[in-house]
């Protein structure tokens, strides 16, 4: 007699974990069994080729080759992942709902390393005069990049500036610009990364260009001189054509867009309304994190 308590989605993944557990252990009982010895290893790899049905494209050599670089791989070191993931009642049946972190897990999997969200990017708008109906610095955001929008004088290229520790991000951003814009890299630029709209700017991308082709320009730029000039020139701003009623400067004196201050302007100052559309969330489940050990102890024997 008793009643039934629900304890959460904790259950199904401690069961994820110990999973995980199995999986190492596994590869160390391998690996004892002398899976790292070169005949035993192509022993079992050929093993393997005959029980299974391999891409047409998968050589039993591409096996091997890629057995002989995992020869010194260490299970324990083995990065382990986990989707974050929370209760939710469908009817009359209990669910798990993937939490919207889910994404960066299923990244992983999927060879995306950096994400727009990943690169706080300063758009800074240096065409000149110019009328449009949708801000250049909007289009970027839009696409996921947390920006913020500046101006400055006139110049003639269109050209992204990182830090060399941010290649990657310069390259992301990039990959979004037609034409093809200028690579300048500068350590002193920090975290964020700088993408100048000059007068050659032509629009945003809606599907990312080639990869392996920005990345070729982005690296030809990494040994060349900083020939960017006039970075302090400023042009007269006072928010018109933004949508913008109030601007601030910073360390390099470029006016800085303040959504914060559009927003009070807009409405009246009152902070219970707000040109910003807010919608109600879901309150997730908070979990704590546990560390899970499925090895036996030494000396004793499973029954």
């Amino acid at each position: 007699d008793g009643t039934w308590q629900r304890v959460g989605v904790w259950n199904d993944l401690e069961r994820n974990r110990r999973q995980q557990d199995f999986l190492v252990l596994a590869m160390e009982r391998v690996i004892a069994n002398g899976a790292r010895s070169v005949i035993v290893r192509d022993d079992l790899i050929e093993a393997i080729a005959g029980a299974t049905i391999l891409d047409d494209r998968l050589t039993l050599r591409d096996l091997l080759d890629l057995g002989a670089a995992f020869a010194d791989f260490d299970p324990t070191g083995l990065e382990r992942h986990s989707l974050p993931v929370y209760d939710d009642v469908v009817g009359t049946s209990s669910v798990l709902r993937l939490h919207p972190d889910a994404r960066k897990v299923f990244d992983v999997f999927r060879g995306i390393t950096l994400r727009p969200d990943d690169v706080p990017l300063d758009v800074i708008d240096r065409r000149g005069p110019i009328d449009e109906s949708v801000p250049a610095f909007q289009q970027m955001a839009y696409k996921g990049f947390p920006v913020r929008p500046l101006i400055g004088e006139a110049v003639p290229a269109t050209t992204i500036r990182a830090s060399r520790d941010r290649f990657d991000a310069a390259v992301l951003v990039g990959q979004m610009v037609t034409p093809m814009p200028r690579f300048e890299f500068d350590d002193t630029l920090g975290d964020r990364v700088e993408l100048i709209l000059g007068e050659d700017f032509g629009s945003f991308l809606l599907a990312p260009r080639d990869l392996d082709q920005v990345r070729a320009v982005a690296q030809a730029a990494l040994g060349a001189p900083d020939n960017l000039a006039d970075e302090g020139a400023l042009a007269p701003f006072d928010g018109v054509g933004y949508g913008y009623e109030s601007a601030r400067s910073d360390q390099r004196g470029l006016p800085v867009f303040d959504p914060a201050s559009a927003s009070a302007a807009t409405t009246g100052g009152d902070p219970s309304t707000s040109a910003v559309s807010f919608r109600a969330t879901r309150r997730t489940l908070r979990i704590k994190a546990t560390t899970f050990d499925g090895r036996r102890p030494d000396g004793s024997r499973c029954p």
